[in-house]
């Protein structure tokens, strides 16, 4: 599903930027709805389906640089967790948190632009 009819990969780079601002506030995750909101503009039904290409693009990227998964600060508005594509692969998620909040994402370069 794209957002407002552009490919996931327009929206690569902003994501990257909203999350490694967010990853060293304690205790502070963005939903999939505020995620989109901040993204478009608009909230979507179904949120989290609209950001999945993008949250995997950036996980793989993440695996291939060897930064921690920043997908993990993304989660469901209701249970604050994250979705069930993540928990699937990542079996403790409270220290994948605690990893992406100390990792320095100031001196990880972004993803090439798509």
């Amino acid at each position: 599903m794209p957002l407002q009819g552009r490919p996931s990969g327009f929206f690569v780079g902003t994501t990257w930027e909203i999350l490694t601002n967010l990853a060293p506030q304690e205790k502070r995750n963005i939903s999939y709805g505020d995620l989109v909101e901040e993204l478009i503009g608009e909230r979507l039904p179904h949120p989290d389906r609209a950001l999945r290409p993008i949250l995997d693009f950036l996980s793989g990227y993440c695996i291939g640089t060897g930064a921690p998964l920043l997908s993990v600060l993304v989660v469901n508005g209701t249970t604050n967790e994250p979705g069930a594509g993540l928990t699937e692969f990542v079996l403790d998620i409270p220290t994948a948190v605690r990893d992406v909040r100390a990792y320095n994402w100031t001196n990880h370069p972004p993803p090439p632009t798509l």
